[in-house]
This record gives structure tokens, C-alpha cells and sequence, in this order.
């Protein structure tokens, strides 16, 4: 059952960027005590997901249980390619999808945007500054759009969220300005050693 007490869903934390900026695999940083990886998966289990993912990168030990870890089908194609295979993998009509590297994403915060899925469509945040498709829900039934997007060379997550959501699959959750701290993201080791 899902945290809405509606129908069943997945969730996935995405993981298997090549950290470039950062210069280190960003699922086992430090993040006040903790592996950036656990963190985010101790998220999604509170959540109760009907199934549990871990788009990674393949050969990497995370030391974890209870996910299927699964790589991308299509390497070098950034998140999209994560997103493609993680809605492949899934049984459920809806995937939450949780980045590695948004450690102020809060409980109550996916718990809000699961709440929001309607039946045939996904919810992405979106502030002043843009869309924020990396902490979403997606209906399972975008694969075949996410597949010939990546087919096209069209790897901008951005362009395949404004196409779902004039299609009607995707519906915009505006989030307050006073709420954009949740939305901290880590890409260089300056990210860390500021905080």
C-alpha cells in the first residue's frame, strides 16, 4: 500500500552519475554522520514503497539490502537513462524518484508530492528557478516517451517533463520560495566544506 493509502508505487534513489565535479561517488559521502546512500533509502522505506530501487552504477558494491540495484541500459545518457531504467524495472503504475545528492529532501516533503499523483499521471516540483525532476513521481506508463527521447539524443530531463505535462502525464507542484533549502544540491567537495 502506499503512503496515501492508494494504490501501490516504487521508489528509486538515482545513483549512477559519474560524480565527476565531486571527484568521488557521491553515494557514500559523509552527510552529518551518515552515507548519503542510506540516507536516502532510509527516506523511501519510511514511505512504505510496494518496491525498492537503486539506479547505480554497475561493478559498485553499496552495501545494501533489500534493493534491486539497477544500472542503466543506456550509459552516458545522465539521469534520463536512470529514470528509463528504474520505469522498465518497475511493476507499480507510479516511481518516486529521490537523487543521491538532495540530502535536505525531507520525509514529509515526498510524502506531499506522492500525495499528489492522480491515476494516469506524475507530480514534479517546480520553483522560480525551474522544474526539479530529479525528486518526482512518474507514472510508469512515461517509459515509451523517457525510451524514444533517449533514442532521439534527447538527454535534458527538463524538455521530457514540459513535453509530459502539456500531454497531461505530468502535473507541476509549485514549491514555496521559503522551501528551496530543501532542494540543496551537492556536485563539488566546496558543497560539503560550506555546510
Amino acid at each position: 500500500m502506499s503512503s496515501d493509502g492508494s494504490t501501490p508505487f516504487a521508489a528509486a534513489v538515482l545513483a549512477g552519475g559519474a560524480s565527476t565535479r565531486m571527484g568521488r561517488d557521491k553515494a557514500f559521502l559523509d552527510w552529518q554522520g551518515r552515507r548519503l546512500i542510506d540516507l536516502q533509502l532510509d527516506r523511501l522505506r519510511a514511505l512504505q514503497p510496494a518496491e525498492l530501487f537503486l539506479s547505480g552504477r554497475p561493478g559498485v558494491d553499496y552495501g545494501v539490502k533489500d534493493v534491486a540495484v539497477i544500472t542503466d541500459r543506456i550509459r552516458g545518457a545522465g539521469p534520463l537513462a536512470g529514470l528509463e531504467a528504474i520505469l522498465d524495472a518497475s511493476t507499480a503504475p507510479h516511481v518516486l524518484v529521490l537523487a543521491i545528492d538532495l540530502p535536505e529532501i525531507s520525509t514529509e516533503l515526498l510524502q506531499d508530492i506522492l500525495g499528489r499523483r492522480r491515476d494516469q499521471s506524475g507530480v514534479v516540483p517546480r520553483r522560480e528557478a525551474g522544474w526539479e525532476p530529479l525528486v518526482a513521481v512518474y507514472p510508469r506508463r512515461l517509459h515509451q516517451r523517457v525510451h524514444v527521447h533517449l533514442a532521439c539524443g534527447r538527454r535534458a530531463l527538463h524538455k521530457l517533463v514540459d513535453e509530459a505535462k502539456a500531454e497531461g502525464e505530468i502535473d507541476a507542484f509549485e514549491i514555496p520560495p521559503e522551501h528551496d533549502g530543501l532542494f540543496l544540491n551537492l556536485n563539488t567537495p566546496e558543497d560539503l566544506t560550506d555546510r
